[in-house]
């Protein structure tokens, strides 16, 4: 059974570069991790969507405050399946017991980035409302299309951003900063995988559209358990 992170020496951070095919390889390992115990890791997701959901409703700030910790508990139930053991579902309250302050901290970090991206939109756009009022139609295609591709830009880098950074925290032990630039630096050295990861994430999602919601009981503990995958692949350097 694996050890939790505070009775073990935190693996070293080795950031690789993974050809663009690994993107299709995260979820396929995340399949194989899913078929050893399904019902166990599909009730571990269930739990974790209802108190995030939960808590957002009751207390939107502190829900999202809380969501790293969350992941990382997923995350930890999901090794310790990896290296043999039962999910329990204590295992996703490991983050807020051994790691809680530094991914509160994670929370808080993720919620200023989301502000400052959404206050950079609104300033593009208002730049768009400004040019409109003088009739520049040029000036509104160009900043129309800038503010598109920044904007997916960003939210690419904040969804890899939240969903390895609660790993190197927990796992790895980084602070919250170092656990961020770690995500970022990994998502741009491995934009080719990511990329594909996305597309398959956008098919699965597609699936899910097409079965009247009912396949996100399949696809959303799944894509979580790829969030593991991903991070197993270009953040720790392992042989098994």
């Amino acid at each position: 059974m694996a050890r939790a992170p505070h009775e073990s020496p935190a693996p070293q951070v080795v950031i690789r570069t993974v050809a663009a095919t690994h993107g299709k390889e995260w979820v396929l390992a995340a399949w194989l991790l899913f078929k050893q115990a399904p019902w166990p890791v599909l009730g571990s997701w269930v739990v974790v969507m209802v108190l995030t959901v939960t808590a957002s409703a009751a207390l939107p700030i502190i829900g999202t405050v809380c969501t790293p910790a969350l992941f990382a508990g997923f995350a930890s139930a999901v090794d310790r399946l990896r290296n043999g053991g039962r999910i329990d579902i204590a295992d996703l309250l490991q983050g807020l017991q051994h790691r809680g302050i530094p991914l509160l901290i994670l929370g808080v970090l993720l919620i200023l980035t989301t502000g400052v991206i959404a206050l950079l939109i609104a300033a593009i756009a208002a730049v768009m409302l400004s040019a409109m009022n003088q009739g520049h139609m040029t000036l509104i295609l160009a900043a129309t299309m800038v503010c598109v591709l920044i904007g997916l830009a960003l939210a690419f880098v904040v969804v890899f951003a939240m969903t390895w950074a609660p790993c190197l925290v927990y796992f790895n032990h980084q602070s919250p900063t170092e656990a961020l630039k770690s995500a970022i630096l990994g998502m741009l050295k491995n934009m080719k995988a990511c990329f594909i990861y996305s597309l398959l994430v956008l098919l699965l999602y597609l699936g899910v559209l097409l079965t009247a919601g009912i396949g996100i009981l399949l696809v959303g503990p799944l894509l979580m358990v790829a969030m593991y995958t991903s991070y197993r692949d270009v953040f720790v350097d392992y042989k098994d």
